[in-house]
């Protein structure tokens, strides 16, 4: 396992002006910590998060980097939400008791300094960075878009600077679980050709969101994955034949991917999982 000893990483207090060195076992209690609040108990896990760190800070920088309290928090927080632990990240805390008192107090020097300004050369991943959660978007959306993401048919992604690409996930087939679902062939097509009008007005809406709150825009991507095809096909088809089932399979998609493709202002990354 990785020490995090006081060569690796040093934890400085802006008000004293100075530093100490952090141990690893101090972030292993935080993250088991923070894992066992949202139901997950195996150590393996913390471990490996906490390895990946420790891995990132090792390669960026040649001198022993230095951070405070709120910034080391701000990171894990949002590797444990970018490796897809959003829980775990709500529960990451640093009690003041963790961190050691100051060993000396002398103010920092300036090669400390030159230290801490090495911080912006980190990976993104490991820099102070923006992030905007799936239940953070607050887009304008009128009735049916909105009851199409309460039903889960369009489920929207987060965006943050280790990954400036808005996205969404949409499973056609939960237009069946609708209150008004569709009843014949005809209605779904409808339905779908709808769906694709609101899917590219949604990421339309996500990016102007991005651009409001930050500043800038996105990446001029946006991607989108079509879930559970599969699913549909089963649901719409009435033929039984294993032919005519992947024929069909295939006009969905197209239905789907090549209207969006051409009503899109941005490129368009789209791909289907069964």
């Amino acid at each position: 396992m990785i020490r995090f000893r006081s060569q690796t990483l040093l934890i400085y207090d802006p008000a004293t002006q100075t530093e100490s060195p952090l141990d690893q076992d101090i972030l292993q209690q935080v993250l088991e910590h923070a894992f066992a609040q949202s139901g997950i108990h195996d150590p393996t896990i913390p471990t490996a998060v906490l390895d990946s760190v420790l891995r990132h800070y090792r390669q960026a920088a040649t001198q022993p980097p230095r951070v405070t309290r709120d910034e080391l928090t701000e990171q894990l927080i949002r590797v444990l939400r970018e490796l897809g632990h959003p829980e775990a990240a709500s529960h990451v805390t640093f009690p003041a008791t963790f961190f050691p008192i100051p060993h000396t107090n002398c103010p920092a020097t300036s090669s400390s300094r030159n230290r801490f300004s090495e911080l912006e050369s980190l990976p993104p991943i490991l820099r102070p960075t923006r992030y905007l959660g799936a239940q953070e978007w607050e887009l304008p959306l009128p009735q049916d878009s909105q009851l199409l993401l309460q039903k889960r048919v369009i489920t929207l992604l987060p965006v943050s600077d280790a990954h400036p690409v808005v996205g969404v996930e949409c499973r056609p087939s939960r237009l069946y679980d609708l209150p008004l679902s569709p009843q014949t062939e005809l209605e779904l097509h409808a339905m779908l050709s709808s769906l694709v009008h609101q899917l590219g007005e949604i990421l339309r809406l996500m990016r102007e969101r991005v651009n409001a709150l930050w500043g800038a825009p996105a990446e001029h991507t946006a991607h989108v994955h079509f879930l559970e095809i599969n699913a549909l096909v089963q649901l719409s088809c009435p033929s039984r034949n294993a032919k005519v089932r992947q024929r069909y399979n295939q006009l969905l998609r197209e239905e789907l991917a090549s209207p969006l493709r051409e009503a899109s202002s941005c490129q368009l990354l789209i791909d289907f999982t069964d």
